[in-house]
């Protein structure tokens, strides 16, 4: 019974791994955006579900927790880049770059400075030279 459920626990590790190798690509070509629950952690809405990802430390760095969460706000589980896992060589460095992706698409201080930016350039152009 034991190696059925770590067979299922493994396909289970996998597929979310998938998730976020696919989350990382969607969010590259903009075609998700993601919002910030808090400082360190960012979240995207599939369906009625959440995939969430967070620096545990809340220090932006390592390790990283990406998860499932339900329309209660309910942990479904995920992985975590302070574990060991049977995935990709390079899994914990994807979990690194979605978390940098997320922060930059949905921070709200990245948002502000994005807008910011953006209205200093309107003016700019303005400028007659």
């Amino acid at each position: 019974m034991t190696e059925g459920r770590s067979e299922r626990t493994q396909d289970r590790n996998e597929r979310i791994y998938a998730l976020a190798t696919r989350l990382l690509a969607a969010s590259k070509e903009d075609k998700i955006s993601w919002g910030e629950q808090y400082p360190t952690q960012f979240y995207t809405r599939l369906g009625e579900n959440f995939a969430v990802i967070q620096s545990v430390d809340a220090d932006d760095r390592h390790p990283y927790r990406f998860f499932i969460e339900d329309s209660q706000e309910t942990d479904l589980g995920g992985i975590s880049t302070a574990e060991t896992y049977e995935l990709e060589d390079d899994w914990r460095e994807t979990l690194g770059e979605l978390y940098a992706v997320a922060k930059r698409k949905g921070g709200r201080i990245e948002r502000a400075l994005d807008s910011m930016f953006s209205e200093l350039q309107k003016a700019e152009d303005d400028i007659p030279f």
